[in-house]
């Protein structure tokens, strides 16, 4: 019995479609990153969410917010552990404690601008992240004001990737912005 390729055209078509989209998808992504500092990491991170391959430029910017949020939680998780390490003195407890209430308001504001992206409120959106990205900054300077505590390195590595991660959301949301305001 001789089998009827036939069934592999459509298949075939399928392939294609599917190949040809998310190489203009990866031309979307190129376009709408500048930083070449972060490029690596804007790629990585759209490419990982699946939704990323038939994603517009609103889908874009709601995946990197996504993806800060989920940065600003798993940080905060973080603070909340090394208040429980033993030994850990008062002094950088409270340091811990300022942080964690600097990503907590991080988290809110990447929230919010979740919201304002749906609502298509781009200025909106990219003021929200834009708060959002100074929990980091903010929270070392609490260790700066203590002189005899340091920053832990922990600590600044994932403030670092939560900036990084701002600054792309803020470049993809950006253009979306209408230049008539």
């Amino acid at each position: 019995m001789a089998s009827n390729p036939s069934f592999l055209v459509p298949l075939a078509f399928l392939f294609l479609v599917s190949a040809t989209s998310a190489r203009a998808n990866d031309d979307l992504i190129k376009r709408h990153v500048e930083t070449p500092e972060y490029y690596n990491r804007c790629v990585s991170t759209l490419k990982s969410d699946p939704l990323s391959t038939k994603a517009d430029v609103k889908g874009l910017a709601s995946i990197m917010v996504r993806s800060g949020l989920t940065k600003a939680n798993a940080t905060r998780s973080y603070l909340k552990a090394q208040l429980y390490h033993k030994g850990v003195d008062e002094d950088l407890k409270d340091n811990l404690r300022y942080c964690s209430t600097e990503f907590l308001s991080a988290i809110t504001n990447l929230r919010v601008a979740l919201q304002k992206l749906s609502r298509e409120k781009y200025e909106f959106a990219l003021y929200d992240v834009l708060l959002a990205s100074y929990a980091p900054e903010d929270c070392e300077v609490g260790f700066e004001k203590s002189p005899e505590l340091r920053c832990p390195p922990e600590l600044r590595r994932r403030g670092q990737e939560f900036e990084q991660i701002c600054h792309i959301a803020q470049e993809i949301i950006s253009p979306l912005i209408p230049h008539d305001l």
